[in-house]
């Protein structure tokens, strides 16, 4: 049911080319743009856009335009994990080894003056005792911008996969392990999402707005026999969103957004259908070369069609600044507040609130290291309440432009007020990475540069649940 996601963030400066993959494998994964930046366990899922990603407000951060050299873009991440509790679970620590492969492959082209983008992006997950646990998940994502004139463009954009749940992150449901019969593994979600966005100034300095639609439709598959569950959670959404953002300095510009969104369960019993509207206002700001980010502050009103259910009325925010102590010593704070939905039958919503903070500091031009810390807080509208602690660490060596290899430590603790369902799980991990592209291509094409946007970090998500 809720899945999650990686984020990657290598800050490894060896210049160009190591930059350059970090973005590469970040973007391959990617389906939408988030806010804070998250290492670790992944924050609320909130519909099919997110399964692998943290679902905060959108920052009225417009697609940007496909500026990658054409070509195609190869990418790989494996992961060899211990896991000294695999299924999370809070009766008994069943410890286990995981392998985990993630390809990438993404293409870039241009038709007449128009832009295409397409991307797969795939995790398989390999377990040495609880093959049960074994699960794949697939993302598709394809993107044409059409340049219609000097003011106005047009983005269709459209995606499928599969995703898996990740037991015990933000979110989803309890799990109870006294009946090994009906708990067959991760639970699998089949997703789409389409849409469509009318972007005005684009290619313009000051004043840039969107008009769009999308729509995105999830339906669960149980692997352990509850039906219920599963058909209660099928459901689309349907959202109308306006975007305007203007530059109001050299390092300046304020956004605002305003969103409708209608989400329908498929199940005839199900109370859950209901609507929602969203704003947000912010800044986004590079004060100095050091320090940049977005501040958004905003609120969601959710109405459900069943007027004994109620819903929600409150604020909803987020903060992501980067400060740069040295030019390659970086710290990140990330802040959040929405609400989400859930993936347990128990609950309709639950609002969650994220800080974060990480430092990303490079040793010398091969080695650089990372840590993190992050705490969630999740209020579920049925009086549930969990807490994550999660902190970590890494080092990560580049064994030559476009691979590295990487130690991290994660430990992982939710604790609640529900039974059965506080748990930790520290893991230890040696990854390798590579772009692929950088290893095989030519040394003209190794030293040809990236477009700076594409350098910029992008993150995370696809399906790539951790």
């Amino acid at each position: 049911m809720v899945r999650t996601n990686s984020l990657i963030k290598n800050k490894v400066p060896r210049i160009t080319l190591t930059l350059v993959f970090a973005a590469l494998y970040s973007s391959l994964l990617t389906k939408a743009n988030a806010q804070v930046d998250f290492k670790g366990i992944s924050t609320a899922p909130n519909l099919a856009s997110s399964f692998g990603d943290a679902s905060l407000p959108r920052d009225s951060g417009f697609n940007q335009p496909l500026d990658l050299l054409n070509d195609f873009y190869p990418s790989i991440e494996v992961r060899a994990e211990n896991h000294s509790n695999i299924r999370r679970r809070s009766d008994e620590s069943e410890s286990d080894n995981r392998l985990v492969v993630e390809p990438g492959l993404a293409y870039r082209t241009n038709i007449g003056r128009h832009a295409f983008y397409a991307s797969y992006a795939g995790r398989f997950d390999y377990h040495s005792d609880f093959s049960s646990e074994d699960s794949s998940a697939h993302d598709f994502n394809a993107k044409l911008g059409l340049d219609i004139s000097k003011r106005w463009d047009v983005d269709v954009f459209g995606g499928v996969g599969t995703a898996r749940e990740e037991r015990g992150v933000s979110g989803t449901r309890d799990v109870f392990f006294d009946d090994p019969i009906n708990d067959d593994g991760r639970d699998r979600v089949d997703y789409d999402r389409y849409g469509v966005d009318l972007v005005y100034g684009r290619k313009l300095e000051r004043l840039k707005a969107v008009l769009g639609f999308d729509t995105q439709t999830s339906s669960f598959v149980t692997d352990d026999g509850d039906l219920v569950l599963a058909g209660d959670r099928d459901r689309k959404s349907n959202s109308v969103h306006f975007d305007v953002q203007y530059r109001v300095g050299a390092r300046t510009s304020a956004f605002a957004r305003v969103e409708y969104t209608s989400i329908d369960f498929d199940s005839l019993g199900s109370s859950l259908d209901s609507d929602q509207l969203d704003w947000l206002v912010g800044l986004r700001v590079d004060a100095t070369s050091r320090l940049s980010g977005v501040i958004g502050y905003g609120a969601s009103d959710r109405d459900f069609d069943d007027s004994s259910i109620n819903g929600f009325d409150g604020n909803s925010y987020y903060v992501n600044l980067t400060y740069a102590l040295k030019p390659f010593s970086v710290f990140k704070l990330g802040a959040a507040r929405s609400v989400e939905e859930t993936g347990s039958a128990e609950a309709n919503f639950f609002v969650s609130e994220v800080f974060s903070l990480s430092w990303n500091h490079a040793l010398t031009n091969d080695v650089s290291f990372a840590v993190y810390a992050k705490h969630i807080d999740d209020d579920f509208d049925n009086r549930r309440r969990d807490e994550f602690f999660d902190f970590g660490a890494s080092v990560d060596y580049a064994l030559r432009p476009g691979l590295t290899i990487g130690l991290y430590y994660e430990d992982i603790e939710r604790d609640s007020n529900f039974d059965n369902i506080a748990f930790e799980d520290r893991v230890f991990g040696l990854r390798f990475r590579s772009d692929l592209r950088s290893l095989f291509s030519s040394n003209r094409s190794k030293n040809r540069i990236e477009p700076a946007s594409f350098k910029a970090s992008q993150r995370s998500q696809i399906n790539s649940l951790r």
